[in-house]
């Protein structure tokens, strides 16, 4: 399931990483090695992620997942499916329908910077 989600031409979300090649000491000249790469699903344990960049690419890779689960006669609770999102009109209703492969599940939406205070105090 993950190598087809990581496959499918549905974005993730881009990040930059940056690293030193060569740590100055001695030599003023600084290489650094600029490392691109998207992550699409990401998981701990019993726990899944999805990343995309909208909603029709989180939809897609959903098909995927449930079409995996079908395959592989595994029970979800789709029920307990929560959308982090920073999308300000999305994020303005408390909840959100989306297509969870064969279903349409209304799922609970969480603000970014709620869940970010959240962590704060955690």
């Amino acid at each position: 399931m993950f190598e087809a989600i990581n496959q499918s031409p549905h974005s993730g979300i881009a990040y930059v990483s940056t690293l030193p090649i060569k740590i100055p000491s001695d030599f003023p000249d600084v290489i650094i090695l600029a490392k691109n790469f998207e992550i699409k699903v990401q998981s701990y344990l019993d726990d899944i992620t999805w990343l995309t960049d909208n909603l029709e690419n989180l939809e897609q890779n959903l098909k995927i997942t449930d079409d995996f689960y079908q395959l592989a006669n595994i029970k979800t609770n789709k029920d307990k499916t929560k959308l982090l999102t920073k999308n300000k009109s999305v994020a303005s209703t408390p909840t959100y329908p989306i297509t969870f492969g064969q279903d349409i599940i209304v799922i609970e939406i969480l603000p970014l910077k709620k869940v970010l205070v959240s962590w704060a105090f955690i």
